[in-house]
């Protein structure tokens, strides 16, 4: 009996990262599929450094929003603008991944 492996596109998988990041910012763990680095055709370095890049892009965006409403406000415009860190686990349950990302201080 042959397995039928589903391929996600790369606009899909761009989509899942848009969705991941905003989970992952607000603290969330995201959980994967089993078969999801072999279904998207990436290694899970390559999630990483993608989510990384969509999670520097997340923050110029609330950075930009920051500066605006506090020069705004007060006249500041001095923003930090944090770093990330990405970890991908496997649960030994049911095979799938877990992602997670943490905030450099």
């Amino acid at each position: 009996m042959a397995t039928v492996i589903s391929t996600i596109s790369a606009e899909e998988l761009d989509y899942r990262c848009e969705c991941a990041v905003a989970s992952l910012a607000e603290g969330k763990r995201v959980t994967l599929a089993p078969g999801f680095f072999r279904a998207a055709g990436i290694t899970p370095k390559e999630l990483m450094e993608t989510l990384l890049k969509f999670l520097y892009i997340h923050e110029l965006e609330v950075a930009q929003a920051e500066m605006y409403m506090n020069s705004y406000y007060r006249g500041d415009d001095c923003i930090n603008i944090r770093q990330w860190r990405v970890f991908i686990t496997r649960k030994p349950q049911d095979l799938s991944f877990v992602v997670k990302a943490t905030c450099i201080d």
